[in-house]
Order: structure tokens, then sequence, then C-alpha cells
């Protein structure tokens, strides 16, 4: 029994040597230098038309987008919330999102501009 105990403990310490030293030979290079984004998301939450137009602006959005190296995927959405007319314990939601290449940059705007329209509606009906 001793000689069991003895074989499995000298096993195991075997096995976590050579895991350890298979881990120190694996050598990493990392290029730091550049830096850059992928899958942007923009989520706005108003809760009334004056929070909206406060939070956002469409050239903001578009300076975002000018200044930053994204690489894949951009998100946008908006989520406005507003008390319902006919109980004041539930509120209405509803969101607005979309997804789209930064490398078509204009027709990702005009998406943009037209959800913030929609979101508007929203707030004035």
């Amino acid at each position: 029994m001793k000689t069991l105990k003895t074989i499995t403990v000298l096993s195991i310490m075997l096995i976590s040597y050579a895991g350890i030293s298979q881990s120190k030979l694996v050598s990493t290079s990392a290029d730091y230098s550049k830096n850059s984004l992928s899958n942007v998301k923009v989520e706005i939450e108003a809760e009334s038309l004056k929070d909206l137009e406060h939070t956002f602006s469409l050239q903001n959005l578009e300076t975002f987008l000018e200044d930053t190296e994204v690489k894949d995927t951009v998100e946008f959405k908006i989520t406005c919330t507003k008390d319902s007319d006919s109980n004041p314990n539930f509120k209405k939601e509803i969101s607005y999102k979309i997804v789209g290449s930064i490398k078509d940059k204009d027709a990702f705007l005009k998406r943009a501009e037209r959800i913030y329209n929609a979101a508007k509606k929203y707030y004035l009906n």
C-alpha cells in the first residue's frame, strides 16, 4: 500500500512538472503599437424627447466613426421609454437597432438618422 501511494505521488509530481515546463516554453509575441476597435456598440436609452435630443446628435456619431478605427461591425441602438397613458404603473418601451459595416459609412449614418427620427416621432405621438 505504501508503494502504491509513493508511485501515485511521484506520478502526479512528474505530470505537474511536465505541464509547468511546457507552459514556460511557449513564447508569445504581441504587438501593442496598433490599436483598433472591433464590434463597437453604441446604445442610447431615453425617457423623454428632451433626454433623447440632449444625449445624442448625428454629428457626434459621425465624428466618432471617423476618429476611431473600427474594423468589424458597428451596432447602434436607441431605446425609448415613456409612461403608459392608460395605467401609470406601466411603462411603454420601444427599441430601434441597426447593425452594419463601417465600410459603407454613409449608408450606416442614413439608417442611424432614420431610427433617430423614428424615436423622436415616438415621443411626439
